[in-house]
């Protein structure tokens, strides 16, 4: 658990580092996204700073996330990183904070919308699947210009609304 004390907080901020198992996330036990897994601890620097009686935190944290790439499906390892972390706790009496699950929706927001391998990954060919960053898949590009057979092609549907 993240904690901070407010009894150890004097005239300077006080330094809340350390690190975090990874289940407080629980991204590993998401039936929504079964190709995503925590695969670090969290790593934590904070910095508590008492204001009146209010309480302020502020830092980063971050963790490696195991996941496949939107583009080409290859299983990659990415770094998420909340870099900007700010929790105002008002009117905080001289006690232990809880932190983690503020520290816990800081990094989920902070997961990335589209997670590719590199900036200039191919993907795959919509034709045929075949992961593009390997080379060329053989099939033309007369072939993927080519209009599939209305029975083939899943948008024709569409075509029939008026």
């Amino acid at each position: 658990m993240i904690k901070v004390n407010t009894c150890h907080i004097g005239d300077e901020p006080l330094p809340v580092n350390g690190t975090e198992s990874s289940d407080i996330l629980d991204i590993n036990a998401a039936p929504e996204a079964p190709e995503m897994k925590a695969v670090s601890d969290i790593r934590y620097d904070l910095y508590a700073a008492k204001t009146g009686q209010d309480l302020l935190v502020t830092g980063k944290a971050s963790f490696d996330l195991e996941t496949l790439c939107s583009r080409c499906m290859k299983q990659i390892v990415v770094p998420v990183t909340a870099e900007k972390i700010t929790l105002f706790f008002e009117k905080v009496p001289e006690q232990e904070v809880e932190l983690t699950d503020d520290i816990r929706e800081e990094l989920l927001l902070a997961l990335p919308d589209y997670i590719r391998c590199s900036d200039d990954c191919r993907g795959l060919c919509p034709r045929c699947g075949a992961n593009l960053n390997d080379g060329d898949c053989g099939c033309s590009s007369e072939d993927e210009e080519k209009e599939l057979p209305p029975e083939e092609n899943p948008w024709s549907a569409l075509d029939q609304l008026k």
